[in-house]
């Protein structure tokens, strides 16, 4: 599945840094989505919410602050995407599985983010 990191900053370069040392399992990043940002972030095209077509995609919440998080989330949700995470910015844990998203992420619902 395509996937795009929320947030080309100091999060999303290291959920990168994580996710480039975890098995993605067919997760395949395509680049970054922000709010302020467009061109490129660590070798990555960013993109606006606007400019993303596939309503298939897996997107990854990469903000530290919560408030911005879910903002970021309303807006997601307003245009049509159902799956969306949030990288919770944190060393592999006991029992890791080493796949990005069961370690590293949370899936977010309304109220969770």
């Amino acid at each position: 599945m395509s996937m795009l990191f929320y947030g080309a900053g100091n999060w999303g370069k290291a959920a990168l840094k994580i996710y480039n040392r975890k098995e993605h399992h067919g997760d395949i990043l395509e680049g970054f989505v922000d709010r302020e940002k467009t061109g490129e972030f660590c070798g990555y095209s960013v993109y606006p919410v606007s400019e993303i077509e596939k309503k298939d995609i897996r997107i990854v919440i990469t903000i530290a602050d919560s408030l911005i998080v879910a903002e970021a989330y309303n807006t997601l949700k307003r245009a049509g995407f159902h799956d969306i995470y949030r990288f919770e910015n944190r060393e592999s844990r006991c029992g890791e599985t080493g796949d990005f998203i069961r370690d590293e992420c949370t899936v977010c619902n309304w109220g969770d983010c």
